[in-house]
């Protein structure tokens, strides 16, 4: 919060800083969780962090865990 703040203070866009949480490490976390619970039904992040969700969504779909649904 403190490192925003001085951002807007220093002439930063709102826009800018939304787009610096968008794409945090945390909010990237969020997301694989949330394609993890999605498809393997627990919120266990065990899953090699790729870069792109085409490869995230691969990556589980592929995994034996899910098969064995």
């Amino acid at each position: 919060m403190a490192l925003f703040g001085a951002q807007l203070g220093t002439g930063a866009t709102r826009a800018s800083i939304a787009l610096q949480v968008l794409n945090s490490p945390a909010a990237r976390q969020h997301w694989i969780i949330a394609l993890i619970a999605k498809y393997l039904h627990h919120a266990s992040p065990r899953f090699v962090l790729y870069d792109g969700q085409d490869q995230v969504t691969a990556s589980i779909i592929g995994s034996d865990e899910y098969c064995r649904q």
